[in-house]
């Protein structure tokens, strides 16, 4: 969760008089940041800065979907040769894998703020490149789960992406009025059942380019129904982007 502003004021007071110690996001062991670092370089220590590179190659540029080889040509999977998805531009941030995946586990599960912030600014540093949207927009959870977990973890990240698009966060265009239960642990049969009708655009969609944002895809399932209800409302234009991607040849979320 986001910190009160009280507390936000007390950090900054102690940040300016030098007494606020400055931690890695992702370790949490204190570090010597340059004065003029922004981002990530802010947030992370140079050690796990070297442990959560940006994945430049090796991935399915219209999914996502992370090859076996790290270092081969980003080509469209057989998936998407056979069935494109719906949006038009997907960026992805990297592997949900190793240390990106405690932080996505610390993100979502323990509302760590650091975690989240950092996480953001990943979000930040892949859709640097995209034409401006007219609205991000994160995955929504439906209102059972978003009152089980107190918070949605989609939109805490977004909080540092929307501001440097310059892009409103928008959470009256997209809804899920249908409760399933998590899709951790499903197949991809069982998941495409448990998403059936999951997702609703709402009509002050219509006319927009948005920015779907999602924190991990596993078989994309999720986007690809959340993608399509916006389009069936109205929407322009729908990029996508994601902090990470389960891969087959690593372990699942």
């Amino acid at each position: 969760m986001r910190w009160p502003p009280l507390c936000k004021h007390l950090r900054a007071w102690l940040r300016a008089a030098g007494l606020d110690e400055k931690r890695c996001a992702a370790c949490r062991e204190p570090f010597q940041a340059p004065p003029d670092s922004r981002g990530m370089a802010a947030m992370l220590c140079p050690d796990c800065g070297s442990r959560l590179p940006r994945r430049r190659a090796g991935y399915c540029p219209r999914c996502g979907e992370p090859a076996a080889d790290p270092e081969a040509p980003c080509v469209p999977c057989g998936s998407c040769l056979t069935d494109d998805p719906p949006w038009t531009h997907f960026r992805l941030y990297g592997v949900f894998d190793g240390l990106l995946r405690d932080m996505l586990h610390r993100a979502k599960y323990a509302s760590d703020e650091a975690c989240l912030d950092a996480l953001g600014a990943m979000l930040t540093d892949i859709c640097a490149d995209l034409q401006k949207p007219d609205a991000v927009i994160p995955l929504p959870l439906h209102p059972k789960r978003l009152r089980q977990r107190g918070y949605n973890q989609c939109r805490e990240m977004a909080k540092t992406l929307a501001p440097a698009l310059g892009a409103p966060i928008r959470d009256d265009l997209l809804i899920r009025p249908a409760f399933a239960p998590p899709q951790t642990g499903l197949s991809r049969r069982e998941r495409l059942v448990n998403l059936r009708q999951a997702f609703r655009g709402l009509p002050a969609v219509e006319g927009l380019h948005v920015l779907l944002v999602d924190d991990t895809a596993t078989t994309g399932t999720s986007l690809r129904r959340a993608s399509r209800a916006l389009l069936d409302a109205g929407a322009r234009r729908v990029d996508v982007a994601v902090v990470a991607h389960a891969s087959l040849h690593t372990a699942a979320p």
